[in-house]
């Protein structure tokens, strides 16, 4: 049986997880951790927190109590691209981080660490299989949520096409390469960062978009759990 672990940020992305199935809580911390039992794999779901370190934390708590077939990162992100729409569903094929800074080292690369943290094959496989519409690409990974006036400058020229940027995926990455567990990025798009409404959008579309990813997710991990 596989020990798969769900990761999700924010309440809003919580919410929906447990709109679309149930929840048992492992009574540790603050509702932060939380399991299901499938058929053919075991469940464990944390809420990660916003931001890298946050992220980084949980994720290390968790790799300290069991080993992991899989780490499954859902929620929500923004479109950097007009290949994304809001709603739609995009699965990553690599993270980086936006916002890492070292001499003679290429944007976003953190010393001996990849500039990449390239996503399990499997995952985007299977997202394309549910549903072939389903955008695949880079998304990037910053301490900032990001609206038309604090855009960062020049990814589109540091990094290679990137589609979707978010607050946490690049941290789940890099923790899931020191840990050598495969990894997946799955979110919906709840906005588009380079429009000047950026804010008030993701608030309309948070949750639809949460319970979007959710569904979504469960659905992968089924089919996953049977490789």
């Amino acid at each position: 049986m596989k020990n798969i672990l769900l990761v999700v940020a924010t309440d809003n992305e919580l919410a929906a997880l447990r709109r679309v199935c149930s929840l048992k809580s492992e009574g540790i911390g603050a509702n932060k951790f939380f399991s299901r039992d499938e058929e053919n794999y075991h469940l464990d779901v944390i809420h990660g927190g916003i931001g890298k370190a946050a992220m980084a934390f949980m994720l290390g708590l968790c790799y300290a109590r069991k080993h992991y077939d899989l780490i499954l990162n859902i929620g929500v992100a923004g479109s950097l691209s007009d290949e994304l729409k809001p709603m739609d569903i995009f699965c990553a094929t690599k993270s980086a981080y936006y916002d890492v800074s070292l001499p003679g080292l290429p944007r976003g690369k953190m010393d001996d660490m990849p500039l990449y943290f390239e996503c399990d094959e499997k995952i985007v496989e299977l997202a394309k299989q549910i549903d072939s519409e389903v955008k695949t690409g880079l998304v990037l990974t910053g301490d900032l949520f990001v609206t038309k006036n604090n855009l960062p400058e020049g990814i589109e020229r540091d990094f290679d096409h990137p589609l979707a940027i978010d607050m946490e995926s690049a941290s789940v990455g890099e923790s899931a390469y020191i840990g050598k567990v495969p990894y997946g990025i799955l979110r919906t798009v709840s906005d588009t960062v380079t429009t000047s409404d950026d804010e008030k959008e993701y608030e309309k579309n948070v949750a639809e978009a949460s319970d979007r990813a959710a569904r979504m997710a469960l659905e992968i991990l089924r089919l996953y759990s049977s490789i």
